[in-house]
């Protein structure tokens, strides 16, 4: 009997040895997102059309401090002129964003300024890509929605279930800002289970949206209003897009590429 007290007992020891050096590998494991599809991003603020790229890598990269920062965005979305006093957007592997950051303060380029409070997105400064010109948004959070307004106006409501981005409701005045003439509103849906990479990362272009979510989304729409007799009238919807990725055995989908170590 007393040598099976002794076998249990070294057993044990085993065991919590192995569950030991299990926890501490994965504690010590450390990943950072290395790249991502374009596919997981979204631009609704542009209309006009992108055009293809046949060179164009179809991934933007990440470069980081030695704070686990990122500081660099390799590759992305860039207006083009097609040589008739248009332009249109297209998707480039040989253009570059620095990431800076002071306090809790984050500067992406030029183009965008963002505070953030433990995580939380309070301030945001733009370039409107349409007119070119700077504006300036601050957020506010009621339980499962958050305001968007600019100049104390309300311009876009954020509504949130289970940590996921569900709907943007975005309103539409007339040109003094007095009247308002309709809606647009994005829908993301078919959520699935799998760990968003960009949560948090407000300052990637075209990963905004996206940055609000725990999980991805498979279906997004937009679709446009016009206001009338105190009533949002549907005009039309302007597309309804559908996206598949694979996920592996860790819940992270192909979308992401990752750096563990």
């Amino acid at each position: 009997m007393k040598r099976y007290k002794g076998f249990y007992f070294f057993l044990i020891i085993i065991l919590q040895f192995m569950f030991s050096c299990s926890d501490n590998n994965e504690d010590a494991l450390k990943c950072k997102l290395t790249s991502c599809e374009v596919s997981a991003l979204f631009y609704p603020e542009i209309n006009q059309p992108i055009s293809y790229n046949p060179n164009f890598s179809n991934k933007i990269y990440f470069e980081y401090n030695n704070q686990d920062q990122i500081i660099k965005v390799l590759g992305g979305l860039v207006r083009i002129s097609d040589g008739a006093n248009f332009y249109n957007y297209a998707f480039v592997n040989n253009v570059e964003a620095t990431v800076s950051y002071v306090n809790n303060t984050i500067t992406n380029g030029n183009s965008t300024y963002l505070i953030l409070e433990n995580g939380k997105l309070i301030s945001r400064k733009t370039i409107n890509p349409m007119y070119g010109i700077e504006v300036e948004y601050n957020y506010e959070y009621h339980e499962n929605k958050i305001l968007e307004l600019s100049d104390n106006r309300l311009i876009r409501t954020f509504y949130l279930i289970n940590d996921n981005l569900t709907r943007i409701e975005e309103i539409f005045h007339n040109n003094n800002g007095e009247v308002i003439v309709g809606k647009r509103d994005i829908i993301f849906s078919n959520y699935d289970t799998s760990k968003n990479l960009l949560k948090g990362l407000f300052f990637i272009h075209g990963a905004f949206y996206k940055a609000f979510s725990n999980n991805n989304y498979k279906t997004v729409e937009l679709n446009s209003y016009d206001y009338e007799n105190n009533n949002y009238i549907l005009r039309e919807t302007n597309y309804s897009l559908n996206f598949n990725f694979d996920v592996n055995s860790e819940g992270i989908p192909d979308l992401f590429e990752q750096d563990c170590n």
